[in-house]
């Protein structure tokens, strides 16, 4: 009688070892499959934001810069322009050639624009138009980057 209790014990201990195997295999298995989910996701998350940067880079770029300079020398910042430029502030990151300074250049002269009315002077909306025309140059830069980082993130789709 024991010794039928102990090989039910033993072959009881053994069935809990093989499933507790089973589990740890898959438990390896789901992290591995979230692993990958996350990579994707950030993936994903760093595409769009490359679309959104290239998207607001080549609206800049495409301004006109007489346009700028009339509309500051009219006494307010160009729009979209501005808005375009405050949305790319707050997606620099480090390694891009556009500088928060030379943002933050612009966008202290998109402020003083308001500021000053149409009593802005010539001279004014001519620096804005030569900081806008430096941001430009600098997006550009980095125009042709983010367009080789985001065909490398999304290889299935042909590069813009």
């Amino acid at each position: 009688m024991l010794a039928g209790a102990t090989v039910v014990l033993a072959l009881a201990t053994f069935g809990l070892v093989v499933f507790t195997w089973k589990l740890v295999v898959a438990t390896r298995q789901l992290s591995e499959v979230e692993r990958q989910r996350e990579r994707r996701e950030t993936r994903r998350r760093k595409a769009a934001q490359l679309a959104r940067k290239i998207f607001l880079a080549e609206q800049v770029i495409g301004a006109k810069l007489e346009s700028v300079r009339n509309q500051s020398a009219a006494g307010h910042p160009p729009n979209p322009e501005a808005s375009y430029i405050n949305e790319i502030a707050s997606l620099v990151e480090p390694g891009d050639q556009i500088l928060p300074a030379d943002i933050a250049d612009l966008q202290i002269a998109f402020d003083n624009a308001l500021k000053g009315g149409a009593n802005r002077s010539t001279n004014q909306a001519e620096a804005i138009q030569v900081i806008f025309h430096r941001v430009q140059e600098r997006l550009g830069w980095d125009l042709t980057r983010w367009r080789h980082e985001l065909a490398e993130l999304t290889p299935e789709l042909p590069p813009q």
